[in-house]
């Protein structure tokens, strides 16, 4: 045969296969794709985040301090701290203001816009504020947000907004939360102190800094952490010295005021006494005075009295806080981290499946054309050239769909994630990652198995001499099934349903196919629909059935708030509680040896607990309870009657000032389901006998407002001198709706996805199937059958083997879902593994209506078979 002659034989034999063809390489698109894609959206999300931070100068590191800054504070830093690139100070307050005369909770930012190089905004709309009474505003996704033109007033100040910004520290369109008012953020002003002077905001409250960070390539990455960890340390060692620097500060503008106040009371005082001393005269005494030991102790003296009296709540502290501590940056990892997690369990099951279809279809090539390769060995061809036809087939059809996997994969299905989710972060332009090891990995590894199954199948059919190969198989022999020995069962089978059982478990490579198969793909499609339902428990039974409080009062005096609330009678019994921050103050250890702990919130303290807090049924909460959320007991494998050991520092934003209570024993009594955040709850004699130097410091407030209504009422006690802040339970409900919402997506993606996939398998599988017993159909053609009963013989079979498919699937789905869940599930979201019911209908209903477009698509090849021609014998 010449070359020519084999060129024309080779696009025949694609051409009669060109269905099979592109069916293959769907299936090598849809596997391929699918893993490289999914493995790619978490690295790029992440890559195209930190460009954006990168070109910003999102800050590394910022501080704060609870009696506030000064400039010095900076030169501190500055002079001790290496590797500092840039380093910036400025005012920020949230601060009740009044947006064309309507109060809001608002954010103030007094920095110099135009010099600032750290969280450099960008300007979208509008222009920079010329002017004094100018300003900018963030762009913001709620409801409240502040407009080009709109008035803002706070301090007898009037702004008006010029321009819309957005700002790296503000990442995600979520709404910030905050601690005045209901708790929601409704909008941030930007006023620049470089044209606008504001003596009260000329103290820098915030330091932000960024450092020159070589070999670092992302803010994701381990090292990153390493190099802030230790950059925060380096900070925390400076501490003292920036608080004290502060206190020395704070004092000496004190005793300014201090000293021309004892001045104006000497000064009145002398002209009382002598009503004609000149100024002259005035002047010489006063100086006199203030060179002496009694005016200095006295300055002195009053200034450490208010200083004292202005800080007597506050323990001066200082805050080092990173990336990870900002609202946005932290939901957004939980975002990508999520991704990523999802991308080391799912694609591998999908990519599995299609390796697994696409090989029994080139198997099942090979042996199909068994005549025809004894033919060409009869003829004098080569065994390399026959293998040939079978080694071009296998690679076209794996190259033609890992090449369209690598392009799909790599940026189609990316950029359909990260756009799902640049409805909810500030994402520019996206960044591709290329993983090179991962995308060879997964592509290699399908041609590979794919050329070496058509290898080892093509050379033990050339092992065979022409004649035997020019003969057909005989068929498999038939034998008894384990059905037809449970003789009283199948005596009560009719002939039809006898022939169907005998024909599937006869032909087990075809069962097992359409099993693993069609199965597959339902636990695909289940697992898809079951991490939907449970991401759906968190808006649901979280902030309804677990969480019934509308929101959270901190004050510092208790029993006087308690009168406060009172006295509105549409609220509900409030419960007393002390909420230990999650600021990595509050360990729980199963023992001593300190290998494993959990963070979590302590609630305590009123036996009105449990009418604000949904229990499991049946858990009772009482005075001597001890309940822990359901994460705990998974992560540290605690069970009722266990003790824990409670480790807890004062937190850094608390006024309460305790020592340290370290290894706390409690016998632990329940275990109760929480998806957001873990919680120790504790009765009242627990919480008195244990923890006794714990303030009550709180309420948990249940009302029977809802909407416009509760936030006027928060607004109202939020003014109250009593309360110190209020935080609402609906702001963090629409925090983790938004991520929620997100992975919704996510999932809707993999669905279609998985459908996809559902149809060329099973078209793939019903296709072999029927190729396989052409002659059987024939047959029953010529024995009289019509066309419609021929159909319905050979769709029962797949009919039957389906159902059973679905079953396995549904089964395997399960399990899959949980192994899901738990991988995706991280510290503080607790994902419930149940799957609702109509999932399970939904994932029936679309595997059922893909095998049925695929029967109907093959009714037509079924009606063509010509009997002659196929039940011809071979001489």
């Amino acid at each position: 045969m010449s070359g020519k002659t084999y060129f024309k034989y080779l696009f025949k034999s694609i051409k009669e296969n060109f269905s099979r063809l592109c069916a293959i390489s769907l299936i090598i698109l849809l596997g391929t794709g699918f893993i490289v894609g999914l493995q790619s959206s978490g690295p790029d999300l992440k890559a195209t985040v930190n460009s954006y931070f990168n070109e910003t100068n999102f800050y590394d590191i910022s501080i704060q301090s609870n009696i506030g800054l000064n400039s010095n504070s900076e030169y501190i830093i500055k002079d001790q701290i290496n590797n500092i690139e840039r380093i910036d100070s400025f005012y920020q307050v949230d601060q009740f203001v009044y947006k064309n005369e309507t109060k809001q909770e608002g954010r103030i930012i007094y920095k110099d816009l135009v010099n600032s190089g750290i969280d450099e905004f960008n300007l979208i709309d509008g222009r920079m504020p010329r002017y004094e009474d100018e300003c900018l505003a963030l762009q913001t996704y709620n409801e409240s947000n502040f407009e080009i033109s709109d008035i803002i007033t706070f301090n007898d100040y009037n702004f008006r907004v010029v321009g819309i910004v957005k700002d790296p520290s503000y990442l995600s369109h979520n709404v910030e939360t905050t601690t005045i008012g209901s708790g929601n953020l409704d909008g941030v002003i930007y006023i620049d102190s470089g044209i606008q002077k504001i003596e009260e905001f000329e103290t820098p409250t915030i330091i932000k800094m960024t450092f020159k960070k070589e070999n670092i390539e992302s803010t994701f990455d381990e090292s990153y952490d390493k190099f802030i960890d230790d950059k925060v340390e380096e900070i925390n060692d400076l501490k003292e010295e920036i608080i004290e620097d502060q206190t020395q500060y704070l004092k000496y503008e004190i005793k300014v005021e201090v000293e021309k106040v004892v001045i104006e009371e000497m000064r009145n005082e002398l002209k009382d006494q002598i009503p004609n001393i000149t100024d002259a005269m005035l002047d010489l005494l006063i100086n006199s005075y203030k060179e002496g030991d009694d005016f200095k102790n006295l300055v002195n003296k009053q200034t450490e009295t208010q200083f004292k009296e202005m800080f007597a709540e506050t323990t001066p502290s200082l805050y080092v806080l990173t990336r990870d501590e900002n609202q946005s940056y932290a939901t957004f990892k939980i975002d990508s981290d999520k991704i990523v997690a999802l991308a080391a369990v799912f694609p591998i099951f999908f990519y599995g499946i299609a390796l697994l279809v696409s090989i029994t279809s080139v198997t099942r090539l090979v042996n199909k054309d068994r005549s025809q390769i004894g033919t060409l060995k009869s003829l004098g061809y080569s065994k390399r050239k026959i293998y040939g036809k079978y080694l071009f087939f296998g690679l076209l059809t794996s190259i033609i769909g890992t090449l369209f996997a690598i392009a799909t994969g790599l940026f189609l299905l990316p950029t359909v994630i990260i756009n799902i989710y640049g409805s909810l972060y500030n994402i520019f332009n996206i960044v591709f990652v290329f993983d090179t090891f991962s995308v060879l990995l997964s592509s290699l590894l399908m041609i590979v198995l794919i050329i070496l199954t058509i290898t080892v199948i093509s050379f033990n059919v050339l092992k065979e001499n022409s004649a035997s190969l020019l003969i057909p198989k005989a068929p498999k022999a038939g034998k008894k099934i384990l059905l037809e020995r449970i003789t009283f069962i199948w005596k009560l089978l009719k002939f039809k349903t006898k022939s169907m059982l005998r024909n599937v478990f006869t032909f087990k490579k075809n069962l097992i196919m359409m099993l693993i198969g069609i199965g597959g793909c339902t636990a695909i499609l289940l697992t898809a629909f079951g991490l939907s339902d449970s991401l759906s428990v968190i808006n649901t039974d979280q902030f309804e059935k677990i969480i019934k409080y509308d929101f959270v009062a901190q004050t510092n005096n208790i029993e006087e708030s308690k009168k406060l609330f009172d006295e509105d009678d549409f609220l509900t019994i409030p419960s007393l509680y002390y909420e230990i921050d999650i600021n990595k103050n509050s360990s729980i250890f199963k023992d001593y040896s300190k290998e494993d702990d959990v963070e979590a919130y302590l609630l305590g303290g009123d036996e009105n607990l449990k009418d604000v807090i949904g229990f499991d049924e049946s858990i009772k909460f009482d005075d001597d309870s001890v309940i822990i959320s359901k994460q705990i007991s998974q992560l540290l494998n605690i069970e009722n009657g266990d003790y824990i050991y409670i480790n807890i520092t004062p937190s850094l934003y608390s006024s309460n000032s305790f020592e340290e209570y370290e290894n706390v024993p409690l016998k632990v009594n329940g275990i109760t389901t929480n998806y957001v955040s873990n919680y120790l709850y504790i009765g009242k004699n627990v919480f008195k006998d244990n923890f006794s130097k714990l303030n009550i410091n709180s309420l948990l407030i249940s009302t029977d407002l809802k909407g416009r209504e509760l936030d006027d009422f928060i607004n109202k006690i939020s003014d109250d001198p009593l309360i110190a802040s209020l935080s609402t339970t609906y702001s963090t409900r629409n925090i983790y709706s938004n991520i929620l919402d997100n992975l919704t997506s996510v999932v809707i993606l993999l669905v279609f996805l998985s459908g996809a996939l559902i149809f060329v398998v099973i078209y793939n599988l019903v296709d072999i199937n029927i190729d396989e017993r052409v002659k059987e159909i024939a047959t029953l053609r010529v024995n009289g059958y019509t066309k419609g009963e021929s159909l319905y013989y050979i769709y029962k079979e797949i009919i039957f083997m389906s159902v059973i498919a679905i079953l396995i699937g549904l089964l395997l789905g399960y399990f899959l879902h949980i192994f899901v869940i738990n991988t995706i599930s991280s510290v503080g979201l607790f994902l419930g593994d149940t799957i609702f019911y109509q999932s399970y209908l939904y994932t029936i209903a679309i595997v059922v209506i893909f095998i049925a477009i695929t029967a109907l698509i093959f009714i037509p090849k079924i009606n063509k078979i010509k009997m002659n021609e196929v039940l011809k014998s071979v001489d």
